[in-house]
């Protein structure tokens, strides 16, 4: 039998359940959805709509099935009944106590659609991600960016911070990614027949709404063109021209596989403070696991040689941390800040007034000249930002200015 791994999300559900008479769980296919709600809802009853059984029964009279099981129930993978949301939303209506239904499923346009159609302000959204490092160490969710926004000054505890020597390698967990099939039961060969199937399995079941050209050949062609691409900004008419196909057709794969989350947009942190800033998105595939497979990397020695290694790492990184303020509440929005004359900060954190910068380095050792577009950054937003810091593979927390720190990857996740 799998050993169960804990995941971080276990708590919000928990609360969201407290709260609201349904919540939904979302992911990307094969993150685990199931086997955390199976864990987290146990005495719950499941209706595995993805099972002829279960489909059938629910499907034959969903008011009475509803009308039958008034709570307590989880439908999983629950846009295969789109009359459902329909009738979720009558017997909510009629009692609103909490923790009644879950939904689950990936994010397809017919799910988001009745959602969005009919249990709006009635329902809870949760996002589970791939397994974070943290998850896959067994260890509590790190709390890094928490104390950054917080009111603790940052001499006070940052210092404290600790890496062991006797801890994991981080390498280890960025190049396999977090997805748990290929992380617990796969190597080699057999994971990458894992992420293979894994693309065509998405494109059939997940896009091909979106259009019946996006095959899954077609889709594996085009996330190859996105990890080339990995950490640049997203310019749709190359890619179109690349691809061979419109902007707008472009445009609405990116939207699908950004649903599917398989691949997300970094977004430019725009003010008003004189300057020329970049304003197109950058773009990532989400899991390094999948990244690494799409761009043919299967072990360190290859990655670390490959031209990828700044945006992978870059991008794993920014998805740990994504998954970290995921669990705030409420969570800072992600940016990246770039002047036209060439100024840039890796990572832009904004929560409420207040602006987090973060570089994201490979190197263990930072030189001065590494940390000029932070100094520009907390240079044009001295009241906003307090500090900057850099995560980087050093074994130790040091101030290296006044308002600069480094902070090793391990202790900031």
């Amino acid at each position: 039998m799998t050993k169960y791994i804990p995941r971080h999300l276990a708590e919000r559900l928990r609360n969201y359940l407290g709260q609201f008479p349904c919540v939904l769980v979302l992911g990307a296919r094969q993150v685990g959805k199931s086997t955390f709600l199976a864990h987290e809802l146990q005495g719950w009853r499941r209706a595995d709509l993805e099972r002829p059984g279960d489909i059938e029964t629910v499907a034959r009279d969903v008011a009475l099935f509803v009308e039958d099981h008034p709570r307590q129930v989880w439908f999983d993978e629950a846009q295969r009944i789109p009359e459902l949301f329909t009738v979720l939303r009558g017997a909510i209506d009629r009692d609103r106590r909490p923790g009644r239904f879950v939904l689950s499923g990936s994010a397809s346009p017919s799910l988001l659609r009745g959602v969005s159609e009919t249990l709006a302000g009635r329902m809870g959204l949760l996002e589970l991600g791939p397994l974070t490092a943290t998850e896959q160490l067994e260890k509590p969710p790190g709390r890094f960016l928490q104390r950054l926004f917080s009111s603790e000054p940052f001499g006070d505890w940052l210092p404290s911070l600790e890496v062991s020597d006797r801890g994991s390698d981080p390498r280890l967990f960025w190049l396999r990614g977090g997805y748990p099939e290929p992380v617990l039961h796969l190597e080699g060969q057999a994971a990458w027949r894992w992420f293979d199937s894994y693309v065509r399995t998405v494109s059939e079941r997940d896009l091909s709404a979106v259009s019946g050209r996006l095959t899954p050949v077609a889709l594996a062609r085009l996330l190859r063109m996105l990890a080339a691409r990995q950490g640049q900004k997203v310019n749709v008419s190359d890619l179109a021209r690349d691809f061979g196909a419109s902007a707008k057709t472009i445009d609405g794969y990116l939207d699908a596989l950004e649903g599917a989350f398989l691949w997300r947009r970094l977004p430019p942190y725009r003010a008003n403070i004189g300057k020329r800033l970049t304003s197109a998105p950058k773009g990532y595939i989400a899991d390094s696991g999948l990244l690494h497979h799409l761009l043919d990397i299967a072990t360190l020695d290859h990655l670390e040689t490959h031209p990828a290694l700044g945006p992978s790492w870059e991008g794993w990184l920014i998805e740990q941390l994504w998954r970290q303020a995921s669990l705030m509440e409420p969570p800072p929005r992600f940016h990246y800040w770039r002047t036209q004359a060439g100024a840039e900060v890796d990572l832009v954190l904004e929560l409420g007034s207040r602006l987090v910068p973060i570089e994201l380095k490979y190197a263990a050792q930072i030189g001065s000249m590494e940390l000029r577009g932070m100094r520009q950054f907390l240079g044009d937003f001295p009241i906003q930002a307090a500090a900057g810091f850099v995560l980087y593979r050093g074994k130790e927390v040091r101030r290296v200015e006044a308002n600069i720190w480094l902070v090793p990857v391990e202790a900031a996740l």
